[in-house]
């Protein structure tokens, strides 16, 4: 089956990943994991994880004797700081007791107080679901458009989220 797929054996894409950690690591520009040398001597029976990545580096016939160091972040950290949310509503709604129009313009109400006209994109899930465990939704919102959509019968709110923020 395998083959059929094209998927490899789950040892090679194991070790893949590990060299692919190893070399993360190494290329951090980290003082500490470039001079970093285990004490692997003194354990009988288990390689610690950076012995292990050498040897398959050494056995796949690699060689990474240059590095180049990853750039240093270069995030805005600044925008970080004034980023906000919102968990309520401006007025206190109990769900199983008002209708659906009603939620609906508790929502929009809230939206456009808290979000002038400019062009926001309000992401936002449904987290009605069952037990947080099925049912979810998501969507955005901007001025100029909107969309909302099941996630799935099975997805969870996390699920919704990462589906409204992608």
């Amino acid at each position: 089956m395998q083959i059929q797929t094209g998927v490899l054996p789950l040892s090679v894409r194991r070790e893949e990943a590990a060299i692919g950690l190893y070399e993360r690591v190494k290329r951090l520009g980290i003082v500490y994991w470039d001079d970093y040398r285990p004490a692997c001597q003194r354990l009988k029976t288990q390689k610690c994880f950076t012995f292990k990545a050498e040897e398959l580096i050494t056995r796949s016939c690699l060689d990474f004797k240059e590095r180049l160091h990853f750039p240093k972040q270069t995030t805005n950290t600044y925008s970080l700081y004034r980023a906000r949310g919102y968990l309520h509503l401006l007025h206190m709604v109990r769900k199983n007791e008002t209708t659906t129009l009603e939620l609906k313009a508790a929502a929009l109400e809230t939206i456009h107080t808290r979000f002038p006209t400019p062009p926001w994109k309000h992401v936002y899930t449904d987290g009605s679901a069952l037990d947080a465990r099925g049912n979810a939704g998501a969507g955005v919102f901007t001025s100029d458009f909107q969309i909302a959509e099941p996630v799935g019968r099975f997805c969870s709110n996390f699920d919704g989220e990462v589906k409204a923020v992608l």
